[in-house]
């Protein structure tokens, strides 16, 4: 047991304890008197067999919420930020309510009152998938809970996920794609937009994969077959594994033009920092411009590279490989088949679908082949 300052929080005073072989830590502000005497009540409440009890009488779901953001280990985590933002939602419905009275039926109830509230970003409803992710934060948040005996149990075990119907089947022409890209700004006031959707479209790579590039990491020259590519590393990808990505020819130009004299050598900069491509007003006018339908979404041409890529006969496994998909499922739902491709497998297999002669005289004669 210990009173200290960690080097990320030198401002404030933590205490840090077990109690049935776990390890808790805490942090309880700039006095270090407030500290040694948390810390003094904890051991005597420890001696008394009486620590669970007297933490989780007083213990709010604000407070359990407070607690797994200041634990050390959380902020390594990549969702954090995404974290922290559906926190606040659920300190709205439950934040006052006594943490380790939360139940099951309490959940399901938030689940229908978030479904008739209105998203400020979009104005509609929020999706099923948007739930079901705020759920399972609260379900992370109790069973960290859990671990370091704040509360008893997790009310989110026994809620069923809502149904997702988050496949998406927008279809962007190469026609309309020409009409966005001159429909987004020339200049670099608004972010450089051209080329980081030219780059989107013509590699199928994810938007954060893409913003993370670096000269370092582009090959422009190519190689000795005259392969051009992007070196993606571990860390940069979603899936946490390198691959290389080829430099299509048409996306040459774009990148040419790109300045290599950036902040941290990133390719896409702005205002003397790296571009996170959230000036989604930009983006929405470009689309009203281009005539092109207002929900397409960035991660949409993702989608369409893939079927592009399932149109020109490339092979899936070789298409994987290029965007990074590591499970067949995931891959499948990226492909939006038209009534056009489904015509093109039907005549496709035509072709050994050809009847013999017997068949079609039986066909003529209305009889019924048989062995």
């Amino acid at each position: 047991m210990a009173v200290y300052k960690p080097k990320k929080d030198p401002k404030n005073w933590w205490i840090d304890y077990r109690v049935d072989g776990k390890r808790h830590a805490r942090k309880l502000g700039p006095s270090k008197r407030e500290a040694d005497r948390a810390l003094n009540l904890i051991k005597a409440q420890i001696a008394a067999g009486t620590y669970y009890e007297a933490h989780r009488v007083r213990l709010t779901v604000a407070d359990l919420v407070a607690r797994y953001f200041e634990s050390p280990k959380n902020p390594q985590k990549r969702t954090l930020a995404t974290d922290r933002h559906r926190a606040e939602r659920l300190k709205e419905h439950f934040g006052a309510k006594i943490a380790d009275t939360l139940t099951p039926k309490d959940v399901k109830l938030y689940q229908r009152k978030r479904q008739g509230e209105t998203s400020r970003a979009t104005g509609r409803p929020p999706t099923p998938a948007t739930l079901n992710r705020e759920v399972a934060t609260l379900s992370l948040i109790y069973a960290t809970g859990i671990l370091h005996g704040d509360v008893s149990k997790n009310p989110c075990q026994g809620v069923r996920k809502l149904r997702e119907d988050n496949i998406r089947t927008h279809q962007l022409s190469h026609d309309a794609f020409l009409r966005l890209m001159e429909a987004l700004p020339a200049s670099n006031k608004a972010g450089p937009w051209r080329p980081f959707i030219a780059c989107a479209y013509y590699t199928g790579m994810r938007k954060g994969e893409i913003l993370k590039l670096t000269w370092d990491r582009v090959d422009l020259k190519g190689d000795e077959e005259g392969n051009r590519w992007f070196y993606l590393r571990r860390g940069d990808t979603k899936t946490d594994q390198a691959r290389k990505v080829p430099v299509p020819e048409p996306l040459l130009p774009y990148l040419e033009a790109l300045p290599r004299d950036t902040p941290g050598f990133f390719l896409f900069t702005w205002r003397g920092k790296r571009w996170e491509a959230k000036d989604f007003t930009t983006w929405k006018l470009a689309l009203k411009a281009a005539g092109v339908d207002g929900t397409l979404h960035i991660h949409d041409l993702r989608h369409q590279f893939v079927t592009q890529a399932i149109r020109a006969g490339a092979p899936e496994p070789f298409i994987m490989e290029i965007t990074g998909h590591r499970t067949r499922s995931v891959f499948d739902r990226y492909v939006d088949a038209n009534g056009a491709d489904l015509r093109r497998v039907m005549q496709q297999m035509a072709t050994i679908w050809r009847p013999s002669e017997k068949e079609e005289e039986a066909v003529k004669d209305g009889a019924t082949l048989t062995d």
